[in-house]
């Protein structure tokens, strides 16, 4: 079968026979819901070329997916003002990818402007998306701090069940993954209890990266299996179950599903812990992993400053991002916005002992006091 011959649905899904070739178009085509359906059906109805579709879908699903989620409708139902506030949002991504979602909203408004849905797009016209500039206090809503998120775990724990608490748990460590691949396929037997790591696996069983956690991580997931002994807690990790479900992997739009019940269930019984989080009806896991991101770069910070390396280490990492551009990508821009905190990058014009020159610039003798002023500026504990 022709790889041109097959339908876009966002994902890779040719196989070696016709029949695999459309069981693996189902299995990924189960995994979304009606929003990102919707979506696929109007790129392959209004582009021809894979080449406009890829990257309008990226966009859509890393950025506007997730408000369609937490505001139950689709992007053509937001009002104006929704609409410019989901915008306001992306401020903080690469120019290019601020101009390929603007594509895509004004393309699929623009599509439903003909169809007769609705009268005018909802951007058309709007002047407070200029000059937009990456904003610290923005940023910051971005953030969940490790004790105040387990404090609503705990909370969660008396009013729901523990299926609807592990995706939680597991974005805010960083174990994601497109359409949260990680925690889906994660076993009990992937986690060292030992050494503090999670082993990552994609659908072929090959190892893929190793994502750090601590004992904390460890002792709650076994909490909320209610496994308290060493024993069976021992044999808990030793197990080849997976962590979301004992029986298979789960599909996505269950997990994205658990955690909506989660705050449901909180919100329904008056379990509300932090003021902030009044409104909130779920938690974006792209927050989540963002915030585990911002965790691990202060964590390198308290001894020493943070080189354009530790950058793509760590997107490395927690994205399983092969090959990292080194210059203004979202996470150094994310991290300098709101701590105020340059990058190192690498120096020019010293030849071999650049590498060298580039050690000597990230000692910084009062690193610790620095992280403890970010840590206050910005609302996290990392200790």
């Amino acid at each position: 079968m022709l790889n041109e011959e097959l339908e876009f649905i966002g994902q890779k899904y040719l196989k070696e026979t016709q029949e695999e070739t459309e069981v693996k178009k189902q299995e990924i085509l189960s995994n979304y819901d009606e929003f990102q359906l919707d979506k696929i059906t109007w790129l392959n109805n209004t582009y021809e070329e894979d080449t406009t579709k890829k990257p309008l879908w990226s966009v859509y699903n890393n950025n506007i997916h997730d408000y369609e989620v937490a505001k139950k409708k689709d992007l053509k139902d937001f009002k104006r003002e929704e609409v410019v506030s989901m915008m306001r949002s992306f401020i903080y991504a690469m120019p290019t990818t601020v101009g390929t979602i603007k594509a895509f909203v004004n393309g699929y408004f623009g599509y439903w402007v003909e169809k007769g849905y609705i009268t005018v797009n909802p951007l058309a016209g709007e002047k407070s998306l200029k000059g937009l500039k990456p904003s610290k206090r923005l940023l910051e809503t971005k953030l969940y701090d490790m004790d105040e998120f387990y404090d609503l775990l705990e909370q969660m724990k008396e009013v729901t069940k523990s299926a609807n608490i592990k995706p939680l748990l597991l974005a805010r460590y960083g174990i994601l993954g497109k359409q949260a691949i990680y925690m889906r396929q994660l076993k009990y037997k992937d986690i060292n209890v030992e050494n503090k790591f999670v082993n990552i696996y994609n659908e072929n069983n090959e190892f893929i990266t190793l994502i750090p956690v601590d004992d904390r991580f460890i002792d709650f997931l076994a909490k909320l299996d209610d496994v308290t002994e060493e024993e069976s807690k021992k044999k808990l990790f030793e197990s080849d179950v997976y962590v979301l479900d004992t029986r298979s992997i789960v599909n996505y739009n269950t997990t994205n599903s658990r955690v909506y019940n989660a705050f449901k269930a909180l919100n329904e019984n008056g379990r509300k812990t932090v003021e902030d989080w009044e409104d909130v009806s779920r938690i974006s896991f792209n927050n989540l992993l963002f915030t585990r991101q911002i965790e691990l770069l202060l964590q390198i910070r308290k001894h020493r400053k943070i080189s354009i390396y530790d950058i793509d280490n760590i997107i490395k990492v927690l994205d399983n991002i092969k090959e990292v551009s080194s210059t203004k990508y979202p996470l150094q821009w994310k991290y300098e916005s709101l701590t105020k905190d340059k990058i190192v990058d690498i120096p020019s014009g010293y030849g071999r002992d650049r590498m060298k020159i580039l050690e000597v610039n990230m000692i910084d003798p009062i690193a610790h006091d620095v992280v403890n002023e970010i840590c206050e500026s910005i609302g996290i504990n990392i200790d």
